[in-house]
This record gives C-alpha cells, structure tokens and sequence, in this order.
C-alpha cells in the first residue's frame, strides 16, 4: 500500500504526539555524520531561539534554532519557513522530541558553540514528533563552557562560546550615535558572576539591550555567544543566534543555584 501523502505545506508544521517506543532506533546525538541523512534523533529540547527574518536567496523567510540533548550530548537544529513559523511557539524546554528526514551539515564554529561536529536543519519535509512517556534523559556529557577568566585571557574570539554564572548587576542603557554610520545605538552591560566569584560582561546592543528581562541573582546560560576584544578588555557578546536561558537544567546552573544564598545573600 502506498503511503499516503500530506496534502498541505501546513500540515508539515504541526507537532504531533507519539507515545515512547523502546523499539524505535534513535542515533545518538554524539554521533550523528553527514554520510547518511535518514536518521532518526530524539532528544530533550534545552534551549529555543527567537523567531527572526532571514534572506535565503531572493526570499525572506522566518528561521530559528533550538538545541536537543540526550545522555551524549547536544546538538543545534535550525528550523526555516512555514516550518518555522507554525512550530516556534509550541516548542517548550523540557519536552522530548523525535525527528526525521532532516539534513545534516558540519558546523560553523563561529556561531556553534554546542561541542556537536554537526548541526542539522528542519523543514516542511521533516517529521517532527513530540514523545510522551519518555524516560528522563541523563546528562551524562553537558554543553562545553568557558570559564570567565578565559574570556579575559581569550586569544581566539573567532569561536562561539557557552557562559553561565549569576547576574550579579544589570546596567542602564546607554544610547549614543554610531560614528560611522551616524545611527542611534543602544547598549547594556551585564555583570555575571561564577562560583569563585569571578566576573564577565556581558554586553548586548539594540533590541538585546532594550528587551533585557533578567534582574539581579537570576541564574542564566547564554548559548552561541562570542567574545569582544576593544582596547584590551574582552567581553561576552551576543548573536543573533545567541539563545539565554534562565534556570537551564544543566548541571552547572543546578549547582549556581544551590550556592547562590552563599554567593549572593538576599538583602
């Protein structure tokens, strides 16, 4: 019997539930290879991108990221078009999703900070399947992370970077005239903290800086994110891919939160 095909692009961006089967064969996320495109990958969604416009080709279309992680690993998926847009708002951390009939590529190391050699990307002909029933996935190989005072000591600011740490100071915009092409900038500087009370900043720019929502002691993972040298200071910057994440299940920003009455005691 043929199988039967899905009449409308639409219907490729609707996220359906399928119960947790022992029996279907997932590829470990730490494994995956561009060699052969037909596999299937399940996985713990951990972080979710805003939605954006970007141009492919001549055509603008929606695109976000959002990364899965499973006892091996994490990996980035990128989803583009009417798939973007009819899947964005639904997708949750926490929930268990399964994928199929996607493509595979290397990664820019630029922009991909997850430790994963591939990145795949999801569209109107990817399945895409959230499992119940799923057993808890076990962090047994956590996303790479640079320590603070290695950013300060940074000699390659061409490779995305993760930071985690507690907002210790949250800074008011500042706005000022971009000497080269006269525009109105805006800036926020943000102060993170780490378990040896070492410190970093943050700095975001424009739409960052303006919709910055986190305050003082909440516990955030920033994703994606690179590093700034200017006159000899570095600091952490934001992408557009960059992804934060406030109280993220990974074990450093679970061990953040157990010291932090000690780090920063309420006043």
């Amino acid at each position: 019997m043929a199988k039967r095909k899905r009449d409308t692009i639409e219907e490729f961006a609707v996220i359906k539930r399928i119960r947790y089967d022992e029996n279907t064969k997932c590829v470990k996320l730490s494994n995956m290879s561009n060699i052969v495109q037909s596999w299937v990958v399940r996985g713990e969604v951990s972080s979710v991108s805003s939605i954006r416009l970007c141009t492919v080709g001549k055509v603008e279309k929606s695109v976000f990221n959002f990364e899965l992680r499973d006892d091996t690993g994490v990996i980035r998926a990128t989803a583009y078009g009417t798939t973007a847009d009819g899947i964005h708002d639904k997708l949750q951390n926490g929930m268990i999703m399964q994928l199929h009939n996607f493509k595979i590529k290397a990664i820019n190391p630029a922009f991909n900070s997850t430790g994963n050699e591939y990145e795949i990307e999801v569209d109107e002909r990817t399945f895409i399947r959230e499992v119940t029933d799923c057993p808890t996935v076990e962090e047994k190989k956590s996303l790479p992370y640079t320590e603070f005072h290695d950013v300060q000591s940074s000699t390659d600011t061409g490779i995305a970077i993760n930071v985690v740490g507690i907002i210790k100071r949250v800074g008011d915009i500042k706005e000022f005239q971009s000497k080269s092409s006269a525009k109105s900038l805006k800036k926020r500087d943000v102060i993170l903290m780490d378990e040896n009370k070492n410190t970093c900043v943050v700095t975001m720019w424009n739409d960052d800086a303006v919709d910055w929502k986190y305050v003082p002691r909440d516990i955030i993972t920033i994703t994606g994110a690179g590093i700034n040298e200017f006159c000899g200071f570095y600091s952490v910057k934001l992408y557009r891919t960059s992804v934060i994440i406030k109280d993220a299940a990974y074990a450093k920003s679970v061990m953040l939160k157990g010291l932090l009455d000690e780090l920063m005691p309420q006043l």
